[in-house]
């Protein structure tokens, strides 16, 4: 390099098309430019004491097994209204404090799978809750919750029959 600064990549291109472009229309005489007025998408406003905010604590039940991978899903649905999910927390033992993993655009809706694993040693066994969802719901419906097990594993990688459960709870 000769010590100057060295653009590349769509950056520098889009830069040079606005040069081009702007050169053009001065050369054509062209002394305003007017840009239509678009219409702007409607963003729903959200009516605060019609929505209220709770959670929902994921337990992973391995008995006298450690458990190193869990995956589970969550669907929560109510009668009246639509519930969002709106946060994800990790759980209560150190191996799964961080949260787990998901898909970031199932946020906006009302199902999400969660998966983690450990390689650690510190392994829990028995009950432990692995997560906390945060969910947005109609201020007057009683959210439902269906919790789904899709894998759970050993420190060995070995498929180990677990339960899973889902309580509720309120903010403080």
């Amino acid at each position: 390099m000769n010590g100057k600064a060295h653009r590349s990549g769509k950056g520098s291109a889009a830069a040079a098309w606005k040069v081009v472009s702007l050169t053009v229309l001065a050369l054509l005489g062209v002394r305003s430019l007017t840009v239509a007025a678009l219409p702007v998408a409607a963003v729903p406003v959200v009516d605060e004491s019609a929505v209220r905010f709770c959670f929902v604590d994921l337990y992973v039940d391995s008995g006298s097994q450690t458990l190193a991978a869990w995956q589970v899903e969550l669907v929560a649905t109510a009668e009246a209204g639509e519930v969002k999910i709106v946060g994800i927390e990790g759980g209560e033992h150190p191996a799964y404090r961080q949260p787990a993993y998901y898909d970031p655009a199932a946020l906006t809706h009302h199902r999400v799978i969660l998966a983690a694993f450990c390689t650690g040693t510190d392994l829990p066994t028995g009950k432990t809750r692995v997560a906390r969802v945060h969910l947005q719901v109609p201020a007057d419906a009683q959210p439902h919750y269906e919790v789904k097990l899709e894998a759970a594993a050993d420190r060995d990688g070995q498929r180990i029959d677990v339960t899973v459960h889902a309580t509720q709870g309120e903010p403080s």
